[in-house]
């Protein structure tokens, strides 16, 4: 199992691995790797911190540098191993579990994306099952992964990479608040409809969408939809679109330097323009300023 991913010519190595295979055992990756694993189909069980899970694939774990998960090996596994700091350097396996003062605002706000690894309230938080459609775009983030480390075709690969595991990551937390939300039921009124709808946005930030794409997809009309998602959130269905988008856009802006016209496209942004205007609403400066202020990579060059 390969834990780590060499440059073709040696240059670098990076704290990051994929696995594909059948089985999984995280016994040799204990205090040295996360692991993000996925199951995409067949049924059977597993253990995870000692727990016996029953499963009905598609299902996502999310193992950290502690814990246990044992597949086995007629099951079919993708997964893939990386320390913290390919997130952001700055990161540990301490300090992602900390709100500790050394860490700065971005630091902070990159260890919001190894949630799912950290948070545990119940001893099978990590254990998430997407629907078809996250299943869908999981499958592909994993394969474009795979594809970035193993062709390393463009000067770019290690940054793509890293940001195909960034939308895995932010999948995760996606997939991890809706189970937060089942547990803790009673302290928030819950609606399956809106859900269903905050996780079909999430999972699908990078394409164009509309209400009427919304309607057709949730069988609501467009009023009630739009009434009951601002109820639920607080926001517009396209506020809460453009808000995930600049996070997204963010991290990619701070954790890797791919070119901002790919951030854009990546991000669901037709336009430069508008990605601009809309990034600065949000952040307060351009997206080229915000690359330059807080891009941990540049700065280390």
């Amino acid at each position: 199992m390969e834990i780590c991913t060499k440059e073709h010519h040696g240059y670098f190595t990076l704290d990051m691995g994929y696995y594909e295979g059948l089985g999984f055992d995280s016994s040799a990756l204990q205090n040295s790797r996360l692991s993000l694993v996925f199951i995409e189909s067949g049924s059977g069980i597993f253990l995870f911190n000692h727990q016996t899970i029953s499963f009905d694939a598609p299902v996502l774990v999310c193992a950290n540098e502690t814990e246990l998960l044992s597949i086995e090996e007629d099951i079919s596994v993708k997964a893939i191993l990386f320390h913290p700091s390919i997130v952001n350097s700055a990161l540990n396996f301490h300090n992602i579990r900390t709100t500790a003062s050394t860490l700065s605002t971005t630091e902070m706000q990159d260890c919001f994306y190894l949630d799912s690894f950290v948070n545990r309230i119940s001893p099978s938080y990590g254990v998430l099952f997407p629907n078809p459609d996250n299943s869908l775009r999981i499958t592909k983030l994993f394969e474009d992964f795979h594809d970035q480390i193993t062709l390393q075709d463009t000067d770019f690969w290690a940054c793509r990479s890293r940001t195909y595991l960034i939308e895995l990551l932010a999948l995760a937390n996606t997939l991890s608040h809706e189970k937060a939300t089942l547990i803790h039921t009673e302290k928030q009124k819950k609606d399956d409809e809106i859900l269903a709808v905050i996780t079909y946005l999430k999972s699908n930030l990078h394409k164009k969408i509309t209400i009427l794409d919304l309607t057709k997809q949730f069988s609501m009309n467009r009023t009630d939809l739009s009434k009951r998602f601002l109820s639920y959130t607080g926001e517009t269905i396209f506020q809460f679109l453009n808000r995930n988008r600049i996070e997204i856009a963010a991290a990619m802006l701070r954790d890797t330097l791919i070119p901002i016209s790919e951030v854009t496209e990546r991000a669901g942004f037709q336009d430069y323009s508008y990605f601009s205007r809309t990034f600065k609403k949000e952040k307060g400066i351009s997206p080229k300023h915000y690359r330059e202020q807080y891009c941990w990579m540049s700065k280390e060059n």
